[in-house]
């Protein structure tokens, strides 16, 4: 709650910002996506090259009473931070990818939050924002579930990703680290090569295997 209330406030004060116009490419366009469905259209978006943002937490999947009284552990969940919304850039290439966007599946028809005739999207202080609230609600489960969330990887590691829908448990190597920690994963995905970013805690190395350690010595 406290959560989505941050992000009406920074959505707020919009003004007016047509499609197409030059705005400030560290802005980004608030759309929206057909309830319950914002995983399917983050896996398409991913397939098709657009560059987008959704905000993802954690929360404990359900389980059965009977596995739960067997101590089985609930599973990590990855849930949207905002529910029926993500984020583009503002940049030039918006006019380009937004037919695109209008088709993809898991997406509205008509994409665009507006406020009148305006587009809603928000300012890079709002963002930061939305990133803050992103990591501290990813770092506050995680540290309950008794887990590091402080592994920092360098370019060229080979790392896994822990939770996500998408690519949960697949492997890749880091591509790039930005100024901000974000990691950009260089991973196969429908036999195709494509780039993903992801936070620190989304990921963990690859530990070689104990077995093929003993065979190099």
């Amino acid at each position: 709650m406290l959560a989505m209330q941050e992000i009406n406030e920074a959505v707020r004060p919009i003004v007016a910002s047509p499609v197409g116009a030059p705005v400030d490419a560290r802005e980004w366009l608030v759309l929206m996506t057909e309830p319950n469905r914002e995983m399917t259209a983050q896996a398409n978006l991913v397939l098709r090259k657009i560059p987008f943002y959704l905000p993802t937490i954690y929360r404990a999947g359900r389980i059965s009473a009977r596995r739960q009284a067997a101590g089985a552990e609930h599973p990590d969940v990855v849930v949207p931070l905002f529910p029926g919304i993500l984020f583009v850039p503002a940049d030039r290439d918006f006019d380009r990818n937004y037919q695109a966007l209008c088709l993809t599946p898991g997406m509205r028809s008509h994409p665009l939050m507006r406020f009148g005739e305006h587009e809603a999207y928000l300012r890079p202080i709002a963002m930061e924002a939305v990133r803050r609230i992103e990591a501290s609600e990813r770092d506050a489960y995680l540290r309950a579930k008794g887990r590091k969330t402080g592994y920092l990887p360098k370019v060229g590691d080979e790392v896994s990703v822990l939770v996500d829908e998408v690519l949960g448990g697949m492997k890749g190597r880091v591509d790039a680290v930005d100024e901000r920690g974000r990691i950009t994963l260089l991973t196969e995905l429908m036999r195709r090569t494509v780039r993903v970013k992801l936070n620190a805690n989304q990921i963990e190395p690859v530990q070689a295997d104990p077995a093929e350690a003993t065979d190099r010595r």
